[in-house]
């Protein structure tokens, strides 16, 4: 009888093992097979980064700290009132806004041209 058991439950587990198949997946023939085959718009630039010129005012002596909305910081500098500080802003290619920070002020600045300024009050 335990000899029949055990055949028994062998016999299942088999059956159990042998029906469960992986799909095989084809790869993908629209695939390029080499860099000459692949097609880029004539406006892409290729670059990750952009290059901002930003111009920023206070109205007292303080630092000022411009970051990534979530809070990655990119610059810091010191502000005069009254004068202007040119600062050259590097940033990843597909970010559209900073946040700045000067004396208790959080500023979102869209960077929707090279050349921005911005003055606090």
């Amino acid at each position: 009888m335990m000899k029949k058991s055990v055949l028994f439950i062998f016999a299942l587990v088999m059956v159990f093992a042998t029906s469960c198949k992986k799909e095989l997946t084809l790869p993908d023939d629209s695939t390029p097979k080499d860099l000459s085959s692949i097609e880029v718009p004539a406006d892409f630039d290729w670059k990750t980064s952009k290059d901002i010129q930003l111009n920023l005012t206070g109205n007292s002596t303080g630092v000022v700290t411009v970051a990534s909305i979530n809070g990655n910081i990119y610059q810091k500098a010191f502000l005069n009132p009254g004068q202007t500080y040119e600062m050259k802003l590097t940033v990843p290619a597909d970010v559209s806004s900073v946040l700045v920070k000067f004396k208790g002020q959080n500023v979102t600045i869209e960077l929707s041209s090279e050349n921005i300024s911005y003055q606090f009050n």
